[in-house]
């Protein structure tokens, strides 16, 4: 099992190290001697039992608890919109179903349950049989190395299929459903998730498949209105032309490597959030109800100056 473990156990993913980072002690966080899940320093190198002596050593556990205390709460935060995505997913998945997903929003993206694989963990607890297809997900391969793994440790009969093998399995009926995460849903409720994405979206509009997307409503960005908006990273060739240190294209030969595209909200059945499964024209309300808690919270006072008047 890779959830419901201990604080020691975590993967923190990098996006939530830094949404968390301010609500923390000031100073960087130190994990105890024993960590060494994927937990990077400073300047990026893999923190492991073994790490060098001076800045970048780790310091005695004890010494961290308050601001390991008040990371712990923003984590088990995240654990808990993820189990209430699994809630509400769960019971989508129906006995002898054949998923699809693609890349890894599991555990290994965000704490225990994650978000696309947390229906999936919830439907098995409660003894649904079911398979899941899992992309490989090239370039990087995280559905291959990542998903795969976590669904192995969970028991859940799966199997690995090349990018290009989804379609087929569309074509001979084999997929009854597909679930993926999101990095970003915008206003209108197009969303941006790994390069690939889009493909398997049309595929199951083309099959009559329902196409759905679990996120927490931390990923929706109300601040831009289509999909268009979004900023597309495009990565390094060697990523496309290599594996490993081994070369598969003829050198000489260039690569695109986009690592993300954009999905239109039409192909979209639903966004299983922690609060339910919302349509794209529903995503207004969910912006509402943002701004009404915006507005809601207590507002710090103003800084008084020496005279007594308010600085602004």
């Amino acid at each position: 099992m890779i959830r419901r473990y201990s604080l020691k156990g975590r993967r923190y993913s990098e996006a939530n190290t830094r949404i968390a980072a301010p609500a923390m002690a000031p100073s960087r966080l130190r994990m105890p001697p024993t960590t060494i899940r994927y937990v990077t320093g400073a300047k990026g190198q893999l923190l492991e039992e073994h790490v060098p002596q001076g800045r970048e050593a780790l310091t005695p556990y004890a010494s961290l608890q308050p601001e390991v205390s008040s990371f712990d709460a923003y984590v088990e935060s995240i654990v808990e919109r993820c189990r209430k995505i699994g809630e509400f997913g769960a019971p989508l998945i129906k006995e002898n179903a054949k998923l699809l997903t693609h890349c890894n929003a599991g555990a290994l993206a965000t704490v225990d349950y994650g978000t696309a694989l947390a229906p999936m963990r919830l439907a098995h607890d409660r003894g649904v049989s079911f398979f899941v297809w899992v992309d490989e997900t090239r370039p990087r391969l995280q559905g291959s190395k990542l998903t795969a793994w976590e669904l192995l440790n969970e028991g859940i009969d799966h199997a690995v299929i090349a990018d290009n093998a989804a379609g087929h399995y569309f074509q001979r009926g084999e997929v009854d459903l597909v679930i993926t995460g999101a990095d970003r849903i915008v206003a209108n409720g197009d969303f941006a998730n790994k390069i690939g994405t889009y493909g398997k979206a049309l595929l199951a509009k083309e099959h009559g498949v329902p196409f759905y997307v679990a996120a927490p409503l931390s990923t929706f960005d109300f601040s831009k209105k289509s999909g268009a908006l979004i900023p597309i990273e495009e990565r390094g060739e060697d990523e496309v032309t290599l594996i490993g240190a081994e070369r598969l294209a003829p050198s000489g030969s260039r690569a695109r490597n986009p690592a993300f595209d954009v999905t239109p909200a039409r192909l979209v059945a639903g966004f299983i959030t922690e609060v339910g499964i919302l349509k794209a024209d529903e995503l207004k309300r969910v912006m509402s109800a943002r701004l009404r808690a915006a507005a809601s919270k207590p507002r710090a006072p103003l800084p008084v100056g020496r005279r007594g008047k308010t600085r602004r």
